[in-house]
């Protein structure tokens, strides 16, 4: 039998943020709404902390990205 990719808890746990983060940042390069040479954390952190703390919800997620995305893409 093949020994697991993923190995504990942790391990999994570390895994989900991580392989998330990773695609994301990769559509939104392709899409020209992330630079990461010149990413404004002060703009983003906020959302990636609400979400990540529970705090909006889908709706409010969404609404937020695309207000970020604009303010990215036109600067």
């Amino acid at each position: 039998m093949e020994e697991p990719l993923i190995k504990g808890m942790m391990e999994g746990a570390a895994a989900y943020p991580f392989y998330l983060c990773s695609y994301l940042s990769r559509v939104l390069r392709q899409n020209g709404i992330y630079d990461p040479v010149n990413l404004d954390v002060d703009l983003w952190e906020p959302l990636t902390l609400d979400v990540a703390g529970g705090r909006i919800d889908r709706t409010t997620t969404t609404a937020r990205l695309r207000e970020l995305a604009e303010t990215s893409v036109a600067a």
